[in-house]
């Protein structure tokens, strides 16, 4: 089958690296699939081949800004000349901007009769997006588009159980539903030595590391209040995060910091570099206020921590805590910075015992959550319509 999959994020952020594991899957199975996402930077439409199938970045003109999260408007009038211009079987759609919403509703004209959509994130209705709006009306008119192509679509997978819920309550039977949380990437994220990769990134051998990654790292700042706990107790400590700093907060926030010396930011760290930062950690953070947003995503750092090796130690909010529960790969504490820098302190102080929690992250990692069990899922779920190995 001719398949397009829809991704409404830059190149290796968010939700793309979801969108390319299908693409992979499906690809592997014996689909010609093509994924479209957006350039991270300046330039003219690139085509590559990927694991055998074909990704397009859109052309950007201008810097990463405002507008990308779906709405930028050359994004979508090459996505909706892409669907003019050729027939698909089936699409997929992750999430539901414009840059996917669009192009999907036209792929659909143009004969594609199999519409999946993936739900990610909670975007409306107390979302992502409601504080951003400046009238009420425009979170309640996307929360239209949000929900409404989940209800058509022809089948929905759902990242967490908090938005499988919310696709019942709106109405989808069980059987058109399947929750599936984001595979650990064991292949590309591997344990690695802690003193080389110390050494990499300019830290102290001897020094304990808490590391945080988060392309738009979001609750640092509750990070950087635990982190205060933290090296009281342990003076050498150094805490490392991993993101994009767009807004300026934690700029704003380190300027004052009574332990700024103590803490590195990183810019955006390209994927196939990620296993050696994350090798850098004695133990790796997952701060998260209880928020809908939050309880509605499940972060795909968790996996990529899980795949490193390194013990965790998250707030227990949304499907995290369970994760870490079930496996026993770190501690789940209460979301506040109190209760995250007190986890991070036992953590570091209990060497035996954060050793144990790092290895059963990779034995999770290679059990539950890997890429195979997810890819069977899938294929499993997209064959009740048609879509089956060639």
């Amino acid at each position: 089958m001719r398949i397009l999959c829809l991704n409404h994020n830059l190149y290796q952020r968010g939700t793309y690296f979801r969108a390319r594991a299908f693409a992979r899957w499906l690809a592997e199975a014996g689909h010609r699939v093509t994924l479209l996402t957006c350039a991270d930077h300046p330039s003219l439409t690139s085509r590559r081949h990927e694991a055998g199938y074909t990704e397009i970045c859109t052309t950007r003109w201008g810097r990463v800004g405002r507008h990308d999260g779906g709405y930028a408007p050359l994004d979508n009038l090459w996505r909706l000349g892409h669907a003019l211009r050729h027939r698909y079987d089936a699409v997929v759609s992750f999430d539901h901007r414009p840059n996917v919403a669009l192009p999907a509703w036209l792929a659909s004209v143009r004969g594609a009769r199999l519409m999946f959509s993936d739900w990610a994130d909670w975007w409306t209705r107390g979302g992502i997006v409601t504080e951003r709006r400046p009238w009420r009306w425009m979170d309640g008119l996307e929360a239209q588009l949000e929900e409404g192509t989940k209800r058509r679509a022809t089948a929905v997978t759902v990242i967490s159980t908090a938005l499988y819920d919310r696709a019942r309550a709106l109405g989808i039977p069980e059987e058109r539903l399947l929750l599936l949380p984001p595979a650990a990437p064991i292949d590309a994220i591997r344990p690695q030595p802690g003193g080389a990769c110390r050494a990499g990134l300019g830290l102290p051998a001897d020094a304990p590391v808490v590391l945080m990654v988060g392309h738009a790292v979001w609750d640092a700042e509750m990070l950087l209040s635990a982190f205060l706990n933290v090296h009281k107790s342990f003076p050498r400590s150094r805490l490392v995060i991993v993101g994009s700093d767009r807004e300026g907060r934690l700029a704003e926030r380190l300027a004052d910091y009574p332990a700024r010396d103590c803490v590195t930011i990183l810019s955006t760290v390209p994927f196939a570099d990620l296993e050696h930062v994350l090798g850098a950690a004695d133990v790796l953070a997952l701060p998260m206020a209880d928020t809908l947003v939050n309880r509605g995503r499940f972060p795909n750092r968790l996996a990529d921590y899980l795949a490193a090796g390194r013990a965790i130690v998250a707030s227990a909010v949304g499907d995290g805590g369970p994760v870490l529960r079930e496996t026993g790969a770190g501690w789940a504490v209460e979301p506040t910075a109190e209760a995250l820098g007190a986890g991070l302190r036992e953590c570091l102080a209990d060497g035996p015992r954060r050793s144990q929690y790092a290895t059963a992250a990779r034995r999770a990692a290679e059990g539950p959550f890997a890429p195979a069990r997810r890819k069977a899922a899938l294929l499993e779920f997209y064959a009740r319509w048609g879509v089956t190995h060639v």
